[in-house]
């Protein structure tokens, strides 16, 4: 991108607070700090499904793409144009599902106004939902779901996304689609950040216990931290209130057929030899690969109910942090206009400047590994994966031919109509990071400037144990122009009601700062100024 289109980019997005008065700088604070946020927001009311269908992809395996526009129940526009009505001054929205795998569901509409959003797109991602051929794992990337998202704007006649909602590996794919496209979004939600980094996938699904030293202290490159602590702190798994929920999910494939041993897979090259599953960290992970994505349609399905159990632990597991609540108050928002913290609601508000050491510790211990000054999505070891792992099979006749009584034939007969597509593609994902997120470095800085001008409100739970706070205070520190609003009592869930209040409040706000600088501009159109 020219510097000449760069700024072209800004003086389309941003406005200043005061509506009579344009700006080329970043994107300012959408809302003022001393906003007191409102409590117990509930969903709106359910809208009026205007139109779904399903898109064709083209030269792919994947053969459908399934789709969902809802608006307010008294439009007249269903099935027709479905670009932005500028004289309405509503805003169109798209809502991208976590997972990856989730799909989509008609309540994720709900997080919208009616009032100020005259249509809300949902769609179900690459093998899962509605889309087709379920639990797919080829031809499936995050370069992919990108362009998918591109084209569905394209078949919906949708000029700018005037608001992308992304929560979990949501906000993951609406960064890097927001960095791939920055000229076709007009602000972005974030909600439980996910970067899908090493670091966030070792977090949640690896383990540690294999390694020896317990006491051993890891020395980093300068440029990052000097020392840092034992890694082990790094893993959820580790944590002793999941002692009991991790032995069972990491004894969950031992149903699995095509499940093989360590030394096999070593054999037949499943791990590099320099690859630190080797040392037991993600040996687990692996193994539900094998499982999931293996021929017996049996163990995939019991394995699956294991994994989200697994997830379900994990975000249900209520954690007492290690800062004091009453010094964080109940909502921490960072102002991207004036780079300080403040605290809501305004009765308890004091400035958490970076400058104050105690202020800014409490903000370090809510960080669930060591923040390194050089982090980033991607990895510059040369021992890099650079291929889509394979699954390891044992070649076990997974038919059942010799089945003995019929139960045993109708269990897998319904065992193959069952995809757990959650499962399998958050596993998928989460083994092949690497190669996934080969293009899309999301705090690098060269794509933060892509998207710096873009206004944008991120979400996050401090005691979100799925999404810890580390990646949101990391894209913070890389992207200080936008605003993010840590919840202190907020888990990972989007129905959290502590999430949700703070979620459908910052849907709320981009709306109404994206009206106003609309209107501004109309009024300017109007006046050939």
């Amino acid at each position: 991108m020219t510097r000449n289109q760069h700024e072209e980019e800004k003086k389309m997005h941003i406005v200043d607070q005061n509506p009579n008065k344009v700006t080329n700088t970043t994107a300012a604070t959408i809302r003022h700090e001393t906003t007191e946020s409102v409590l117990n927001r509930k969903l709106y009311p359910p809208p009026t499904l205007l139109r779904n269908g399903t898109l064709p992809l083209e030269d792919s395996l994947h053969s459908l793409l399934y789709y969902e526009v809802y608006g307010p129940g008294n439009t007249t526009a269903v099935g027709g144009d479905h670009r932005r009505d500028a004289s309405k001054g509503k805003a169109i929205a798209l809502s991208l599902h976590g997972g990856p795998g989730a799909g989509c569901f008609p309540k994720h509409a709900q997080f919208f106004d009616p009032e100020r959003y005259d249509r809300v797109i949902l769609f179900d991602q690459r093998g899962c939902g509605r889309s087709t051929p379920r639990g797919e794992t080829r031809e499936n990337t995050l370069q992919l779901l990108v362009e998918d998202i591109e084209t569905l704007r394209k078949h919906l006649e949708v000029d700018v996304l005037d608001v992308i909602l992304g929560g979990s590996w949501g906000s993951t794919l609406a960064l890097a689609y927001a960095q791939s496209f920055p000229r076709r979004v007009g602000s972005i939600v974030l909600r439980g950040i996910c970067l899908f980094r090493s670091r966030e996938i070792d977090w949640l699904f690896g383990n540690r216990e294999d390694d020896d030293d317990d006491d051993v202290v890891v020395v980093v490159d300068k440029q990052d931290y000097d020392t840092r602590r034992n890694e082990k702190t790094f893993c959820i798994s580790n944590q002793k209130e999941l002692a009991r929920a991790w032995e069972n999910f990491a004894n969950g494939t031992a149903v699995s057929k095509s499940n093989v041993d360590d030394h096999d897979d070593d054999k037949k090259g499943a791990h590099d030899e320099n690859d630190d599953n080797k040392r037991g960290t993600r040996r687990v992970l692996h193994k539900y690969y094998n499982a999931l994505l293996g021929s017996d349609p049996v163990a995939r399905a019991m394995v699956a109910r294991s994994w989200m159990q697994w997830e379900m632990s994990v975000a249900s597991l209520s954690i007492e942090l290690e800062a004091r609540e009453e010094d964080l108050g109940r909502v921490i928002v960072w102002n991207g206009a004036k780079r300080i913290w403040t605290v809501n609601p305004s009765n308890s508000q004091h400035i958490l400047e970076t400058g104050q050491c105690r202020q800014k510790k409490n903000l370090d211990l809510l960080r669930k590994w060591p923040k390194l000054a050089s982090d980033s999505t991607m990895l510059s070891s040369s021992s890099r994966q650079t291929e889509i792992r394979p699954v390891i099979s044992t070649g076990v006749d997974c038919q059942h031919d010799d089945a003995k009584d019929k139960s045993q034939t109708d269990a897998y007969e319904a065992a193959k109509k069952y995809i757990p597509a959650q499962a399998m593609l958050t596993c998928f994902y989460s083994v092949n990071q690497e190669v996934i997120m080969e293009n899309f470095d999301l705090l690098k800085k060269e794509n933060i400037d892509r998207i710096r001008h873009i206004p944008c409100i991120a979400v996050q739970g401090a005691k979100d144990l799925i999404c810890p706070p580390d990646s949101a205070l990391d894209l913070v520190e890389a992207w200080p122009e936008m605003e993010c609003r840590i919840v202190t009592k907020g888990k990972h869930s989007m129905y959290d009601p502590n999430i949700m209040s703070e979620l459908i409040q910052a849907t709320d706000d981009v709306a109404d700062f994206l009206s106003n600088k609309n209107s501004y501009c109309r009024e300017r159109v109007k006046k050939n100024i």
